[in-house]
């Protein structure tokens, strides 16, 4: 609250701080009042003082503390007549002197001695809060002699350093019993041309109208900073009410919130507004911009694993400063990518093709940062059947394979072994997995030879042999496994037609086996669930031999990212594209960045 000694401040335009910074020296007699005091340093670099003449010139009239404080030593000679003589210290003020005469030293020559010195003390103060006008204002020095003729020579006047003149401008105080009145009018009290100088003046006309409560007091602590000077008028209900208001302290109000209740601003989505957002005017929440996006080398199919999608070959990340980040396949920036190309985003893609479609958007990001690999498939009408080559056994040939289970949760391999070799490969018994081959007569199933990047057919040389170190076995925890048609006419689909075909599980725990020759399980939980129960009874039946499933894995690996279509662009011969994430900061424009680092043309 303002206090009864509140004063309006301004940025003065004359205030003046000066010093004597050289010894006084004077030969002559100074009747004439011509000499002054050298105040010749300038602390504040103030307009309106003259080092030189040492002459203050004030351009407007208002209100100051005027303070002259003169100290130092002297050394002085007589001459003439003795006498007795005095050096006075006076301020003119136009030119007129007389207002505030005092003497610095005295000396009495009527005696032998006629060399003097010694100290002085003096100071020369306007009342407080005087009111200065426009003028020429000097401290000048001159004799007084008692027999008119002596006079002082030789005259050394060394001033000490707290010597100085200062003028400090002072505002008019605000009435002291403003408090008494919820409303106070303070005027600026601004001197001279307030045109010229309206820049400084920035409480010109300046309004304070306080408002009051209606229920608090004000609490006095103004003598007693333990108990209030206005205890009883509190007690009597006579004090008078504090200058707050009633409305910060209602529950809801901008005041309350902000203070005691916290204010929440809420929104669907970054970068963007949506309808039912809590937020300022049509603006999100919070801008969440990357400053990153990818160049591609190509874009190929991403079937069968995502049907209809499409796979982009990553060769580098820029940043908005055209920095550039190759990626080589060892998964060093996997992170950095799978965040710019977060699953459920979207993307544009930008390439020169020979069909001249340079811009594709709307790319729903499936996976960023990663892929789908089949491990191992089964289709067709016939029989399924492979083999494996233990180290302690013969070329065992395994069949029937197909999934059967009395719970939607768990899939075993029809009380036969099959499923065991993709699990382990290692056994008590038969030591450990060399290779698989296909059945050279009924070629339903087929494994991923990771070396080769194919699917061996028993045809291929060796017939087909992948070892196991080439193959992506085991089956693990969070592969896929997906069914498609079993050719029965209660069952439509296809394996291969959508993601989920018609029955899609996630193996959720590690895969149960025990030994060779016993039956194992997968624990599985169905990504889809829709009209569930029916195909399931079907496609996962007690001996369906005609059944279709595919084992895939999302095979992290920073030189790719799946959307959910395929754009189909053929790169024109040595050029590349880019792939732009859907918050790419708007800033910039990541195809002149790309042009800048000369990776596009």
């Amino acid at each position: 609250m303002l206090g009864t000694n509140f004063r309006v401040g301004i940025p003065d335009l004359q205030d003046i701080n000066v010093k004597v910074n050289n010894t006084l020296k004077i030969n002559n007699f100074i009747f004439n009042k011509t000499a002054s005091i050298p105040f010749d340093l300038d602390l504040l670099t103030a307009p309106k003082y003259n080092t030189t003449t040492y002459q203050y010139n004030p351009e407007f009239g208002n209100t100051v503390d005027f303070n002259i404080l003169l100290q130092g030593t002297y050394t002085v000679t007589q001459s003439g007549t003795p006498g007795i003589n005095s050096l006075i210290a006076d301020l003119s003020i136009g030119g007129q002197t007389g207002s505030y005469m005092r003497t610095l030293f005295t000396v009495d020559g009527t005696g032998p001695t006629r060399d003097f010195n010694g100290n002085f003390t003096q100071s020369i103060i306007l009342p407080q809060d005087s009111y200065l006008y426009p003028n020429s204002y000097k401290v000048v020095l001159y004799e007084s002699s008692s027999n008119g003729s002596a006079g002082l020579t030789d005259l050394t006047a060394s001033f000490a350093a707290n010597t100085a003149w200062v003028v400090t401008t002072q505002n008019l105080s605000a009435q002291s019993t403003y408090y008494l009145d919820p409303t106070v009018f303070t005027q600026q009290n601004f001197p001279g041309n307030i045109n010229q100088y309206s820049d400084y003046n920035s409480l010109l006309n300046n309004v304070y109208s306080n408002r009051v409560s209606n229920k608090y007091y004000d609490v006095d602590y103004s003598n007693d900073i333990t108990n209030p000077v206005n205890f009883k008028s509190i007690i009597s209900q006579s004090a008078l009410y504090a200058q707050v208001q009633d409305s910060n302290y209602i529950l809801g109000s901008a005041w309350d919130k902000a203070r005691y209740s916290g204010t929440k601003l809420t929104s669907a989505t970054y970068n963007r507004y949506t309808a039912g957002d809590i937020s300022y005017a049509e603006e999100a929440v919070i801008d969440n911009y990357s400053d990153y996006f990818a160049v591609f080398s190509n874009n190929t199919s991403a079937d069968p694993e995502y049907p209809g999608g499409s796979n982009f070959k990553l060769i580098a990340i820029l940043d908005t400063a055209g920095q550039v980040y190759s990626l080589t396949g060892d998964n060093q920036y996997l992170s950095f990518v799978s965040n710019i190309f977060k699953k459920g985003t979207s993307a544009i893609a930008y390439a020169k093709d020979v069909s001249n479609q340079n811009t594709t958007t709307n790319l729903t990001v499936i996976e960023g940062g990663a892929k789908y690999q089949t491990i191992l498939f089964n289709s067709g009408s016939n029989t399924p059947q492979y083999r494996v080559k233990w180290t302690n056994d013969i070329n065992i040939g395994k069949t029937p394979v197909f999934f059967t289970t009395a719970s939607i949760n768990t899939l075993t391999d029809n009380d036969q072994d099959w499923l065991y070799p993709f699990l382990t490969n290692t056994d008590d018994n038969l030591g450990t997995i060399e290779y698989f081959r296909p059945d050279s007569e009924n070629q339903n199933f087929y494994f991923y030879n990771k070396k080769t990047n194919t699917y061996p057919i028993s045809a291929d040389a060796d017939g087909g042999r992948t070892l196991y170190v080439d193959t992506l076995f085991p089956i693990s925890k969070y592969d896929y496994i997906r069914f498609g048609t079993t050719g029965s006419s209660s069952d439509s689909g296809s394996l291969d037609n959508t993601f989920e075909g018609l029955l899609l599980f996630n193996i959720t725990n590690t895969p149960t086996y025990t030994t060779a020759s016993a039956t194992s399980s997968l624990s599985v939980t169905p990504v889809i669930t829709s009209n569930f129960n029916p195909i399931y009874n079907t496609v996962v039946g007690s001996s369906n031999l005609n059944q279709n499933y595919r084992i895939f894995r999302r095979v992290p690996d920073e030189t790719s990212v799946v959307v959910s279509t395929n754009p189909q662009i053929n790169i024109t011969s040595g050029e590349v594209g880019i792939l732009i994430p859907e918050n790419f900061n708007p800033n910039y424009d990541p195809v002149a960045i790309a042009k800048g680092a000369g990776l596009i043309s």
